[in-house]
């Protein structure tokens, strides 16, 4: 499955920003559009109907937990609690809902009871690997190059995009 079609939604309580923000970082450089209530709700809209938008057109939803999220009751409950209705949609062999946990926490949701979850700690990389998996993204192959690697090999983000729309027309005309 192409790594382009897929989106994830990532939900988190505000006091775990910081991992939230290194998993939305990581996400996007093997080539994922990620969503978050951070970047993707404008002044003025409203963010309980945009953050249900952003759910429902995600494939998938990775809730992170921590024992700071547990403690709290707030809207990212609703969220997890939105997601899980929502995600019925899918088959039951198919992964749509990738809980996360940041810390040695309980999952409070009895639905997500029977979904295996991973764990970001002790060791974030393992766990992050995890994740690629259950989306079925190989990361043995570079998908996007770097902000370094585009710099190594001299080519600006226009020459990049020009590239890569010359790659597309040829293997749509050549086909």
């Amino acid at each position: 499955m192409s790594v382009l079609n897929k989106t994830v939604f990532i939900s988190y309580a505000h006091e775990d920003a910081d991992s939230c923000e290194r998993l939305h970082k990581e996400l996007t450089n093997v080539g994922l559009t990620v969503s978050r209530d951070k970047d993707d709700i404008l002044p003025g809209e409203k963010w309980e109907i945009k953050i249900r938008k952003l759910i429902r057109s995600s494939r998938y939803f990775i809730p992170l937990f921590s024992t700071k999220w547990v403690d709290r009751a707030a809207y990212v409950q609703k969220e997890i609690k939105y997601a899980i209705d929502n995600y019925d949609i899918y088959r039951e062999s198919e992964i749509s809902i990738i809980p996360a946990r940041l810390d040695n926490c309980k999952i409070p949701f009895e639905k997500l009871e029977k979904i295996e979850y991973v764990d970001l700690f002790p060791n974030w990389e393992s766990g992050f690997q995890r994740i690629l998996r259950a989306m079925q993204i190989d990361t043995t192959q570079t998908l996007v190059p770097s902000e370094k690697e585009k710099w190594q090999m001299g080519l600006s983000d226009k020459d990049w995009k020009d590239l890569l729309i010359s790659i597309c027309k040829k293997n749509v005309f050549h086909s």
